[in-house]
């Protein structure tokens, strides 16, 4: 299969060879077809197959997801206004109940972790074998982020960022700017946070911060210029990172230096030509050399050379 005939908007990978997309696909569905599709690869990227029993985006209520997320070969987990289950790397799928709208989960080491979004909003906790959720006390946010067994909330509405080291106790450290937007982990200690200003005419003025010690304290660096809106981040060492913007005229923003520069990389496809892509609003790595970068919006189609 091949990726270009689905429009990928979620991805989560297992290794820098093993992963799996979820979205819809690009051409016109027919009323009461399916219209979200899982697809897989295990050789980073180069080849797809779409796994078969997956949910498809009519078996949301709302036809409204958030993502997908596979704790390893079998436990994987599609999420929204329902989250779905699969132990058997996706040939069968059920349903688990959820105190509302999941809005984001993460997996690691064995554990499960999603902010739920609604009138029990909060973060609740699970394991992958058994994701039964439940709430963690006091603790909420809008951004997760998990390495290792390490947590870590951001609340960007009131500027704390909540971290635990076991999963279990959490404390709140205060993020070093206003307006957090996006937070990132390359290790169970370092950790990088960007944040923005009130934007408009596509820029945005940003700031950014690095910390060595799980949020204790903060390291000012060098921030990316104001172009464009800040949709994610991540890192795949403290040196290297990436964020994906909107308005970004195709480009992807990243530092090899730890944020002392900055610079937009072109996204390309196997030909070699960019992408005419303006937004990259999901990037993530897979090692210090790989990674993925997902379009708001399919990129367009190129007729074959005649």
């Amino acid at each position: 299969m091949a990726l270009s005939t689905l429009h990928p908007q979620s991805a989560t990978f297992i290794s820098p060879a093993h992963g799996w997309v979820y979205g819809s696909p690009r051409c016109a569905v027919p009323f009461g077809s399916p219209q979200a599709e899982l697809a897989e690869t295990k050789d980073r990227g180069r080849t797809w197959h779409l796994v078969p029993g997956a949910p498809s985006r009519n078996s949301y209520s709302a036809n409204h997801f958030s993502g997908v997320r596979f704790a390893n070969a079998k436990d994987g987990f599609i999420y929204g206004d329902k989250l779905y289950v699969t132990h058997d790397g996706g040939t069968t799928w059920a349903t688990k109940s959820t105190p509302g709208f999941v809005d984001s989960l993460e997996v690691s080491d064995g554990k499960l972790f999603a902010l739920i979004a609604g009138p029990k909003h909060g973060l609740f906790s699970a394991t992958t074998a058994d994701p039964t959720l439940v709430r963690v006390p006091s603790v909420d946010g809008d951004i997760l982020v998990l390495h290792g067994r390490t947590v870590s909330v951001v609340d960007s509405l009131d500027g704390r960022v909540w971290r635990s080291i076991d999963g279990r106790h959490f404390s709140p450290v205060r993020a070093p700017c206003s307006g957090p937007s996006a937070l990132t982990a390359w290790s169970d200690s370092g950790l990088a946070l960007i944040c923005g200003a009130p934007a408009g005419l596509g820029e945005e003025p940003k700031s950014f911060f690095v910390s060595l010690d799980g949020g204790a304290h903060w390291l000012p660096r060098t921030a990316p210029d104001d172009f464009g809106y800040i949709d994610s981040l991540s890192a795949a060492s403290a040196e290297d990172l990436a964020f994906g913007i909107e308005r970004g005229s195709g480009a992807v923003t990243m530092t090899h230096d730890g944020g002392r520069t900055w610079k937009r990389v072109p996204v390309k496809d196997p030909a070699g030509a960019s992408l005419q892509v303006e937004d990259w609003t999901s990037v993530g790595f897979t090692d210090q050399n790989h990674g993925f970068a997902l379009p708001s919006t399919p990129p367009p189609r190129v007729p074959p050379s005649r």
